[in-house]
């Protein structure tokens, strides 16, 4: 019996032997960067380094226009609408600018028989989108319409700092938003379908209805006709609040529910005609924003990078702008991760339940071939499904009472900072906002690169020859 415990034991330390000498390499190769050969290759040793002591400076800067429509195209997934006055940031306007066509289907256009029609009713239905509301939307908004003097090429870019100049009124609606479905019936087939979708509808005056209604048949001979006789729609704010909302004119899956209704009879028999907001549609956005004594306005635009705290927004809003002014030492180091970590202060006297930060930021250069901020390659590498996972920039919780943080993989961006043969007038700057600008207003009041307790620093591990 003692035999066989010794002979276990042999057994079991003969299997131990070939893990404990690998061990044995690997605890050697953690206190050595080179883990074999070192004797021979000693000329060639590589070393594997971390810091996380670089310099940043940061200061919040304006953003500029963002461009709002492309006949590339260019499609926004939501459409801010709002006069909006933020606690800390001062005021976003945004209004809405939209050129109706004549109804379509998968083939064509067609046009409306309004002959012996009598007008019931004329309704702007704009779907919601929740993407883009943000602080207090429950409020009471106030809804103008009006036509537009200018056309809205649909061959053209828009941009947000473009407004229209306005036409005729033809309708308003004072509302609290709701995401909730609203019923109503679709007439345009020989049977009456019931549809549901969360929608405001906005009543136009019976004035421009008929207009519609008795134009001349010339007027609906094409869709460039019509587009010539009704140039466009703005849509604008009339009551300032205290949140932005937002709304989805662009056409999906074939349906086209943004547009213009219009409610007739013809031998009493209910009928519709809609004129939609298509594809054949050029929808744009114009946005102004006022930081006049607002609590961000003494840190915009300062001469010195020697701020504290920063602010970001979306729209035409700020971002913060980050320089890297010591890099010399590591022009010859392998980027392994470059990881930007920037903490969210917690401001007194912010509501965060209703202001709450950005989900996400997204890192920039500026670009002066298009004189435009354009993402880092960090960002637009990564296919969508994984840039979460590969890029980050998603607010994290803090923990044990630590700020809630952004963490930012810039590696690829990083090492084109380093590296020795770039052009010398490039700064070693990246700018961080929220994203997609267009499509949020939301912000983030953050810490700066000076921050005694709570800088923003990068995590950079590296490797050297």
């Amino acid at each position: 019996m003692q035999m066989n415990n010794n002979m276990q034991m042999k057994n079991y330390w003969e299997h131990l032997f070939p893990i404990f000498i690998l061990l044995t390499f690997f605890i050697s190769g953690c206190a050595d960067p080179t883990f074999i050969g070192g004797d021979v290759l000693e000329d060639d040793r590589i070393d594997v380094g971390y810091t996380d002591t670089i310099s940043i400076r940061s200061r919040t800067i304006r953003g500029d226009s963002v461009l709002t429509y492309s006949s590339r195209p260019v499609w926004l997934n939501a459409h801010l609408f709002g006069d909006f006055k933020d606690p800390v940031l001062g005021s976003t306007y945004t209004e809405i600018y939209g050129r109706p066509t004549l109804e379509v289907n998968s083939v064509s256009y067609f046009s409306p028989d309004f002959e012996g029609a009598q007008l019931d009713s004329i309704i702007l239905v704009l779907p919601y989108s929740s993407r883009g509301f943000y602080g207090n939307t429950e409020e009471e908004f106030t809804i103008e319409v009006y036509e537009t003097v200018d056309t809205l090429s649909r061959d053209s870019s828009f941009y947000s700092n473009k407004s229209l100049d306005l036409g005729s009124f033809i309708g308003n609606k004072s509302f609290i938003p709701r995401l909730d479905s609203i019923t109503f019936i679709d007439y345009r087939n020989t049977t009456p379908d019931t549809v549901s979708l969360a929608q405001l509808r906005v009543p136009l005056t019976g004035e421009f209805g008929n207009r519609l209604i008795n134009a001349d048949t010339n007027s609906y001979t094409s869709n460039r006709a019509f587009q010539q006789f009704l140039k466009g729609l703005a849509i604008r704010p009339a009551t300032t609040t205290n949140g932005m909302i937002s709304f989805d004119l662009v056409p999906s899956n074939g349906n086209y529910d943004a547009g213009i209704y219009v409610y007739f009879r013809r031998d009493t028999v209910p009928t519709q005609y809609r004129f939609p907001l298509s594809f054949g549609s050029a929808i744009a956005s114009y946005m102004e924003n006022d930081y006049a004594g607002s609590v961000a306005e003494p840190f915009i635009d300062s001469d010195m990078f020697s701020d504290s705290i920063g602010f970001v927004q979306g729209t035409e809003g700020l971002l913060l702008e980050l320089e890297f002014p010591n890099l010399e030492g590591l022009k010859d180091v392998i980027v392994n991760k470059a990881e930007l970590v920037v903490p969210v202060v917690n401001y007194a006297g912010d509501d965060r339940s209703i202001y709450f930060p950005a989900e996400q930021l997204f890192a920039y250069f500026y670009n002066t071939e298009t004189n435009s901020f354009s993402p880092l390659d960090d960002v637009l590498l990564p296919a969508p499904s994984v840039l979460n996972a590969v890029f980050g920039g998603v607010l994290e919780t803090g923990s044990n009472g630590d700020p809630d943080v952004y963490r930012m993989n810039i590696s690829v961006y990083f090492q084109e900072m380093l590296k020795d043969d770039r052009e010398t007038d490039v700064k070693d700057v990246i700018y961080l906002t929220v994203a997609p600008r267009s499509e949020r207003v939301s912000r983030s009041i953050l810490y700066g690169g000076s921050h005694p307790q709570h800088p923003i620093k990068l995590n950079l591990s590296y490797t050297t020859q």
